[in-house]
């Protein structure tokens, strides 16, 4: 399954045992009797997850870009094949 699949419930699960989405749940209700305010269509799991993978995707990005600019940091051998020796 994709990651943000797997992350999904650990997230839901995170979020529901600090009262985050208790919290949520009641400021946008309170925010929905605004009048004129804009509706907001967030779902905080999701908005979470996304973030999350952001970040994962972010620190990936800069182990990629060591180990293509310092060749001591291709360690095994699936890396000096992928990134040369």
């Amino acid at each position: 399954a994709p990651l943000a699949q797997e992350m999904k419930p650990v997230v839901d699960d995170s979020l529901a045992g600090v009262g985050a989405l208790e919290l949520y749940d009641s400021v946008m209700k309170q925010y929905g009797k605004v009048p004129f305010a804009p509706e907001v269509d967030l779902d905080m799991s999701d908005y979470v997850v996304d973030k999350g993978m952001d970040g994962i995707f972010y620190y990936l990005a800069r182990e990629e870009a060591a180990i293509r600019n310092n060749p001591a940091k291709r360690t095994t051998d699936l890396l000096k094949s992928v990134f040369g020796n």
